[in-house]
């Protein structure tokens, strides 16, 4: 009897460990946003490398409300059933019909990426590398690169992220997919050209 109640109690005490560790995990911010931090500074090594390692200042803000709008945009018209606009607006910013897009922008996955929406996060820069704090009284010079990157929002699966960038030249949501757990450009979506003598961004 009492080896008994000695297993129980022994079972108890591992499932009570291991649902504490589930929900520390659950609710430490620092588990949530590592894998922002991992994305955001791949892309900026990227950028730096892509302009001869200029110096890089980052917004500090990171509202990922342009990427939502665009979801919600397309969400509407899947909801009245508007195949002919939603087929119009996806061609104009871009999201052509293949499976990799089909699994992102669909029924299913659009309330989840919706319910990512962030409109007052700021960036970490202790957790930021190769970048500095941007400051709207910095001085413009051909040493220094702006750049603006929103907060990152995945699929359910998350083996894909949505990013909005901006440089001040040019703007557009970079469509990130993980192979064999390296984040990885697949796409861009939504350009837009903000300076006029910028060059046009390759869609990929």
């Amino acid at each position: 009897m009492n080896k008994i109640i000695y297993h129980k109690q022994k079972v108890l005490v591992v499932i009570s460990i291991v649902l504490f560790i589930f929900l520390f995990s659950s609710f430490n911010p620092s588990s949530n946003d590592s894998k922002d931090y991992v994305l955001i500074n791949k892309q900026i090594q990227k950028v730096k490398i892509k302009n001869s390692n200029k110096s890089i200042t980052l917004k500090e803000s990171n509202s990922n409300e342009f990427v939502i709008s665009v979801i919600n945009q397309l969400h509407s018209y899947e909801k009245v059933g508007d195949q002919k606009k939603l087929d119009s607006f996806k061609q104009e910013i871009g999201i052509t019909e293949n499976i990799k897009f089909n699994s992102i922008f669909n029924k299913k996955e659009y309330p989840h990426l919706i319910s990512q929406k962030n409109s007052n996060s700021k960036w970490n820069f202790n957790k930021i590398s190769d970048a500095t704090p941007h400051s709207s009284l910095e001085k413009k010079d051909n040493k220094t690169l702006f750049l603006y990157l929103s907060k990152p929002i995945y699929t359910k699966d998350e083996n894909f992220a949505l990013v909005y960038c901006n440089n001040a030249k040019t703007a557009y949501i970079i469509v990130f997919e993980k192979v064999d757990k390296v984040w990885k450009e697949f796409k861009i979506i939504s350009p837009m050209i903000i300076n006029p003598k910028a060059k046009e961004i390759n869609k990929g």
